[in-house]
Parts: C-alpha cells; sequence; structure tokens
C-alpha cells in the first residue's frame, strides 16, 4: 500500500474541516483535486473514510483510528524533513571529526579552537588523517565531517570543495650546514641530500612529483611518513627539507633551523575545505564551515613568516 504526502494532508484536511470545499480551502487547492484524492484514499484503504451527512463529511471509525497516526507522521514530516532543526552553538556538544594532516593540525587546530572556545564552548574536534581512498566514503558515511587541506585525488561529483588560502613552500636547512649557509641556490640544492615525505593523507606526494620533474638529479637519501618531523632530522642532519611554510614558521622559532625560499619554481598549493553534497545544508555542518571560511578564507595564517636573513 503506497500512500503520497498529498493523500495524507487531504486526509487530515477532511478530517479537521469535514467539507471537500473547506478542505481545498486550506489546502489552497481545487475541489475535484480533493473529491480525486478521497476517492484514492478510499480505494487504497477499502473504507468509505467519510460519510455524507447533515452535518457534513463525518470520518468513519477507520478514518478516526487513523486520525492520530497521520497527524503525527505529517507533525515529523514537517518538523525534521521540511523544518529541520537549527544548530545552537552556545548549547550543542557535537564531536566534529576533521581530516587534516600534522600540518593542517598545527596551522588550523589552535586558531579554530581559540574560535570555538568563544562562540561554541561545548563544542568538541576530533583530527584524523584517513588515506584518500578511504576519505571519500567516510566523507559519504558522515564519518568525517569535513576534509581541510590539498586533496586532488578526492573524486568530483558528490564532493564539494571550497578554496580557503594557497600555501607555499620553504626549503629547511641546520644552522651550521658545512655548504648552505647564507642563501641557497639551485647549484647547492641539486648537489645537497635531501629528504621526502611520501605519507599517505599527504599532498606533499604531489609536490615531491612536481620537484622531481624540475630537478631530476635530486638525491633523496630519506624518505619519512611524517612532515612534522622533517624539522628534527633537519636539525641533526645535513639534508634539506622542501616543506610546508608552516613547518618552518613553527619550528624555526625554536630550533636552530634556516629557511629559505624554495630555488626553482615551486606552484604553492591550494588549501580547501571538502564535503559530501549529502550534508551541504546540515545545519551543524553549515555553521563549521563557515567558521574555517571566516578564520580562513584569504588567510593564511603562516604569512607574517619571514626568511632567514
Amino acid at each position: 500500500m503506497k500512500l503520497d504526502l498529498d493523500l495524507l494532508h487531504i486526509f487530515d484536511a477532511m478530517l479537521r474541516d469535514q467539507s471537500v470545499t473547506l478542505a481545498a480551502e486550506r489546502l489552497n487547492t481545487s475541489q475535484p483535486t480533493v473529491s480525486y484524492g478521497l476517492k484514492k484514499l478510499r480505494e487504497t484503504l477499502g473504507d468509505e473514510l467519510f460519510v455524507r451527512t447533515v452535518r457534513g463529511m463525518e470520518p468513519t471509525p477507520k478514518a478516526l483510528a487513523l486520525a492520530g497516526p497521520v497527524r503525527q507522521m505529517l507533525h515529523i514530516l514537517e518538523r525534521d524533513f521540511l523544518n529541520p532543526p537549527g544548530f545552537d552553538p552556545k548549547s550543542s556538544e557535537r564531536v566534529f571529526t576533521i581530516n587534516t594532516t600534522d600540518i593542517g593540525e598545527i596551522a588550523f587546530l589552535p586558531h579554530l579552537m581559540t574560535r570555538l572556545r568563544e562562540t561554541a564552548p561545548m563544542v568538541s574536534i576530533k583530527s584524523v588523517c584517513l588515506p584518500t581512498r578511504e576519505l571519500a566514503q567516510a566523507l559519504a558515511d558522515g564519518v568525517v565531517d569535513l576534509a581541510i587541506g590539498y586533496q586532488p585525488d578526492l573524486p568530483e561529483g558528490n564532493i564539494f570543495v571550497q578554496r580557503l588560502f594557497e600555501h607555499p613552500f620553504v626549503c629547511l636547512v641546520r644552522d651550521g650546514h658545512p655548504h648552505i649557509r647564507t642563501g641557497l641556490t639551485l647549484e647547492q640544492y641539486t648537489a645537497a641530500e635531501h629528504m621526502a615525505v611520501l605519507a599517505e593523507g599527504h599532498h606533499q606526494k604531489h609536490i615531491e612529483a612536481l620537484i622531481n620533474k624540475s630537478v631530476p638529479k635530486r638525491r633523496v637519501t630519506l624518505w619519512t611518513q611524517l612532515c612534522v618531523n622533517a624539522a628534527f632530522i633537519v636539525r641533526d642532519t645535513d639534508v634539506v627539507a622542501t616543506v610546508p611554510r608552516a613547518i618552518g614558521f613553527i619550528f624555526a622559532q625554536w630550533m636552530k633551523l634556516r629557511v629559505f625560499p624554495p630555488p626553482l619554481r615551486i606552484p604553492e598549493v591550494p588549501i580547501n575545505q571538502y564535503w559530501h553534497s549529502k550534508f551541504n545544508r546540515d545545519p551543524a555542518l553549515v555553521w563549521l564551515r563557515r567558521t574555517l571560511a571566516e578564520l580562513f578564507i584569504a588567510n593564511d595564517p603562516t604569512v607574517d613568516f619571514t626568511f632567514t636573513e
């Protein structure tokens, strides 16, 4: 048995008004439409439902028995589908799951948590870093609410993308490097030992491919899984690390590192937020995306960084 939403509204209007004419007025439709709907209801339910009397179209016992369930169903539809509840950040205790890298945590989470303490004091953030092959499904399933970073391998179609800013790369060497002191030339860069980041979930692997194309003779002697470890490795070795500026911004302040602009052209990386179309109108996620947009659109948190002189 199938009853569409229009028939349920006709049934409810007839219960309230016990008149085809008045029910049509309530529904802002024509009397023939209500009459036809009533006919379909009678055929489907196998009952007259409303019987003409001197007092109007009175409901049958079956119609009266269905009155409560039908009104409850319409109320749920109205509340949850037509007028879904909003999101109150000040009272919400929701835990949002954000997919980002170790660098993303350094660049984004301090600013986001500061804003949440002001606007959503009971909201919590869970940070994860999934491989790209798992991230698309996690977004579709609602396991991950939002992804932040650079994810060029995410499938197009159901994934929405909003650009936040573009992020450049820098080169790190240790203070006291035997060959690189006051600057970094392409010749020095090519001759040096290098480290590379090739972890799943990192956009760095795309940058490594670009670097290798520009400097095919670059000699990588170390691969690491975490970009954030680059600073510690550079501090104690003679390798050069080409990493997001956020690494230089954070670690050059308290480690003996020298930070130089790359001596070759490396495109800036677009930093985006990604979400699934299924949750595009979810009030809580709309609020979260708007908060991140307010914090970071055209506002790279490392923009004030200065290179080694």
